[in-house]
Formats: C-alpha cells, structure tokens, sequence
C-alpha cells in the first residue's frame, strides 16, 4: 500500500524490538501531531486531538492507530506483497495473537506494524482534503454510540495501490479525531462506497430543494 502523493512508511527496520518500535512509533505521533505548529484543520475548522486520556503512559488513540481489532481474521496478511512486508513481525502478530494489548475498556487489539509506519500520513491526507485532491472522498454518516447519536467525517484517500481511511467525530467547535487505518477489507470499502454515494445524493437533494426555494 503505496502512493506516490504520500510520504514513505517509516522505516523501522533498524529496531530490534516491539517496544523499541512502539517507542519509535509514540515518538513519531508527538512530533507530527503535538504542538502549537502542528495544529490540524480540516477546511477552516480546528481539529483536537485527546491528548488528555493515556494508557501505559501513551495517549490512549495512539494505541488504537497501531493495533488491529482481535476478532478481525485473515486469510492473506495485509502486509503482504507489499513495500513495507520487510518489515511484518515475525511471529505474524494479526494471526497469533501473541502481542495483544487489552485497552481500559476492555477490550483486546493486537500490535500491527502495518498500520504503526503509517500514523504520519494522516496530517498529509487531511492537506490533501484541504488542496481538494481528486483522489479524496469525503461524507458525513450518523452513528448510534452508547443510545445517543453521533455524526462522524470520514476522509478516504485512494490512489495507486492506497486506500486509506481518516475517521473524525464532528463537534460544535470543529473536529475530534478518532482513529485512521488502511482499509483492506472488500467489504469495509464496500460500506464506505455506500456511505460515500448515500451523502452525495443528500446534498444533491439539498442543492436541488434550496434552488427550487430560490425560484
């Protein structure tokens, strides 16, 4: 999963260790996604970050962006056939599950490297939206959270042999990113497509009644 419009995966190859790696990866966020000069906006609106709630003294969405699900299952590894296969962990973590991580809510996810080398494109995806790429979808969609309703922006940047899914949570203020992660599932894309068509004939109806209004 490459694209010529977005930086390389980071290479972790000199890294001996899943937590020499998992350090790596933490440092990476903070450098790309901490401070006044990396402030985040999506078409004039601010995007926050939680950097208030930590687990194992990391921001808590930093895990979420370098761990799969554990009921996900694979018949073909996702790193495979790809520019960043060399760098797979050996006992194929998404597999065994021999390096879960339970979070507070109790629930597992396993350390996936694959999605790790790509928490950096996020900030270059989110400028991509901004410069209106062609290869850039964006939707709006509601989701039931806990009995009450949520509206999530989703950005999906797909180009060569990338697709690649930013979820943010829409709030008074702005935005408030959630999670980002390659999709590679047939069906996961499938619903994005769905999604994606679904909004773009709401705002067509929208169009259409305000210039009858107009009229």
């Amino acid at each position: 999963m490459i694209s010529s419009k977005l930086p390389p995966v980071l290479d972790i190859s000199n890294l001996t260790s899943t937590e020499e790696i998992i350090e790596f990866l933490y440092g990476s966020l903070k450098e790309e996604y901490t401070g006044s000069r990396n402030k985040q906006y999506l078409h004039g609106k601010r995007i926050f970050f939680d950097f208030i709630h930590l687990f194992n003294d990391k921001y808590l969405f930093f895990w979420h962006l370098i761990s799969l699900s554990e009921s996900e299952k694979f018949n073909i590894l996702p790193c495979n056939n790809d520019v960043s296969s060399f760098i797979k962990c050996s006992v194929q973590n998404c597999l065994t599950q021999s390096n879960p991580i339970t979070l507070p809510n109790g629930k597992n996810r396993n350390i996936c490297f694959y999605r790790g080398i790509r928490i950096h494109w996020i900030k270059k995806i989110i400028e991509l939206a901004n410069n209106k790429d062609p290869f850039i979808k964006e939707w709006e969609c509601e989701k039931k959270r806990e009995g009450r309703k949520e509206k999530n922006f989703y950005i999906r940047f797909e180009h060569e042999t990338t697709d690649y899914l930013v979820v943010l949570s829409v709030r008074k203020k702005g935005f408030l990113f959630v999670t980002a992660y390659p999709l590679f599932y047939i069906n996961r894309k499938q619903i994005c497509d769905k999604q994606y068509e679904a909004y773009q004939a709401y705002k067509t109806s929208m169009q259409t009644a305000a210039n009858a209004e107009k009229e």
